[in-house]
């Protein structure tokens, strides 16, 4: 993601502002979140708030994570979900087993009884 190279890129820098021209703002900051990140400049113009924009940039990362749209390479949670596919497999057949013919029972047990004190 741009926007976190954009972090990168300023992580030693002090301001707490951003010109807005100097970081990407589409596809990160939410629309509700646009008036609280995105400010008017003193001298006119648009300024992005800093903090406000790092944890827009965390909110988008943490919902692109969850629908694996991106992956950390290494993890097991939130790895590439290809890799994940690999680690499937195909379920196995049931095991076919010969089973014994089947005959009449009463031909094993003899005739059943009805009632056991009668003789």
């Amino acid at each position: 993601m741009d926007a976190i190279e954009a972090i990168w890129r300023h992580q030693g820098d002090s301001r707490q502002y951003f010109a807005l021209s100097e970081i990407p703002v589409d596809d990160v900051i939410r629309p509700k979140w646009r008036d609280i990140v995105i400010e008017d400049a003193l001298g006119g113009g648009k300024r992005v708030n800093r903090i406000n924009y790092e944890i827009c940039v965390l909110q988008t990362l943490r919902d692109k994570l969850r629908c694996k749209e991106v992956w950390v390479v290494g993890a097991n949670r939130y790895r590439n979900p290809d890799d994940a596919l690999r680690y499937v497999r195909a379920p196995r057949p049931p095991a076919v087993r010969p089973q014994p013919p089947r005959s009449d029972i009463s031909s094993v047990t003899g005739p059943l009884l009805v009632n056991p004190s009668e003789p």
